[in-house]
């Protein structure tokens, strides 16, 4: 059950940055800014990409992830069946 948990955390965990990184793409992709440069005249300027929210969405995600396999691994070493003397 546990190598089960863990598995699951592990695509839950390539999941959720995958999509992060995702609709990052998608927004910067979509994105212009239009400035108004003097009266009538308008020009569209391409965003400039900041890396900064998808570096902190990564490290919460994995930060999250090893506290997930850190607390299930704990689990499995308090439950563990002591052996038994010539086992």
């Amino acid at each position: 059950m546990a190598y089960i948990a863990i598995g699951s955390l592990t695509v839950a965990a390539i999941s959720a940055l995958t999509y992060i990184i995702l609709m990052a793409t998608v927004s910067y992709t979509r994105c212009t800014h239009i400035v108004d440069v003097g009266g009538s005249i308008r020009a569209a300027i391409p965003c400039v990409f900041d890396p900064l929210p998808v570096g902190q969405a990564a490290g919460l995600i994995f930060g999250a992830f090893a506290a997930l396999i850190g607390a299930l691994a704990g689990y499995m070493a308090a439950t563990r069946r002591a052996k038994k003397p010539g086992e």
